[in-house]
């Protein structure tokens, strides 16, 4: 197993809240693989929660958004946070968009840095990745769509992978050594 897809499984991990063996790992070959066997191990006897996670991450960010006066045109995936905040808080008024949609504050980056130079995509699926609980729906459990949408959203924040198959192979098909 290469790097690559050490620090795929570790995100995975560290998302879910479980543990992947190494003997586990070297069976999973395809995101479809990857997304049953982690959904395995996450789901219980609870309703699952069918909801996307990404919009609904998505909507409370855009009405976060507004509430700092944006336009609502402006809150797009694409655009840019240093566009939508251009000012020197850019940092705490980020900060307060993530309270108010009902996330904890962004994650620092070495040397001080924090993600205030992407865009309203790369927090969301910030948000998906480590804040899904704040996004699932109380009293509910994973659903398997769920499970595969954060696998695949770390998958893109790990490898900038955007378009692929859940039947592709990790190694032979998307290159992950």
């Amino acid at each position: 197993m290469g790097l690559d897809a050490v620090e795929l499984v570790l995100a995975w991990e560290e998302s879910f809240g479980i543990s992947i063996s190494e003997a586990e790992a070297k069976t999973m070959f395809t995101t479809r693989q990857v997304a049953e066997r982690i959904y395995e191990k996450v789901r219980s006897g609870l309703p699952e929660d069918h909801g996307c996670l990404a919009m609904r991450a998505f909507y409370r960010l855009r009405q976060a958004f507004e509430e700092e006066g944006i336009s609502r045109r402006d809150i797009l995936p694409s655009a840019k946070i240093a566009d939508l905040l251009p000012s020197r808080q850019r940092r705490d008024r980020l900060n307060s968009v993530m309270e108010q949609a009902g996330f904890r504050p962004l994650r620092r980056l070495p040397f001080g840095l924090q993600l205030t130079f992407g865009s309203v995509r790369a927090v969301v699926a910030d948000a998906v990745i480590g804040q899904h609980e704040a996004l699932r729906l109380p009293g509910h459990g994973w659903s398997q769509a769920q499970v595969r949408e954060v696998v695949r959203a770390v998958m893109f924040a790990q490898l900038a992978l955007r378009r692929f198959s859940d039947d592709a192979r990790m190694v032979k098909d998307l290159g992950v050594d």
